[in-house]
């Protein structure tokens, strides 16, 4: 009998990209790729390559939110952790994910017009609205601590850097 193979192990660091009106930028995911929630929405964000560190997420940011400058808050202080244990081609992967509070002076989502991108759309939403749209189920917990926070004035800790200068 042959061993069962130990999974993928990976880290994913995801944005909570806030605008002036504390509304939060979710992407909705487009066909393609390992993409496998297709039509669901998220916050932006993505895997740790090995070696690559915090600054991963500025990478992500970068690819999936182009042109639209963003204060990535405090990574140490992720508002919400989670663990994923998805099937990437076939192969069992275990991916620990940390959402992070980020800012952006933006109040309009950039418009994303090229195929192959990870999502199709991007939208700023009121975080009482979340529950109307098809939000993946660990975005949808990390919304919820989000709004927890923003209800009880607690967002400072988590924000940092974002919040001066």
């Amino acid at each position: 009998m042959a061993a069962e193979k130990s999974p993928n192990q990976r880290v994913a660091l995801k944005a909570l990209i806030l605008n002036p009106l504390n509304q939060v930028l979710l992407g909705r995911e487009a066909p393609g790729g390992d993409n496998t929630k297709v039509g669901r929405w998220g916050a932006p964000g993505g895997r740790v390559e090995p070696g690559e560190g915090f600054g991963a997420l500025e990478r992500e940011l970068a690819e999936e939110v182009p042109g639209m400058p963003v204060k990535v808050g405090n990574v140490n202080r992720p508002i919400y952790f989670d663990l994923w244990k998805p099937k990437i081609d076939n192969v069992p992967h275990e991916i620990f994910g940390a959402f992070v509070v980020c800012r952006t002076a933006e109040l309009v989502a950039p418009w994303l017009g090229s195929e192959g991108d990870e999502n199709d759309l991007l939208r700023f939403i009121e975080l009482d609205e979340r529950h109307t749209y098809n939000i993946k189920k660990e975005d949808g917990f990390a919304l919820d601590a989000l709004a927890e926070c923003i209800g009880a004035d607690r967002l400072d800790i988590h924000l940092g850097s974002a919040i001066s200068g």
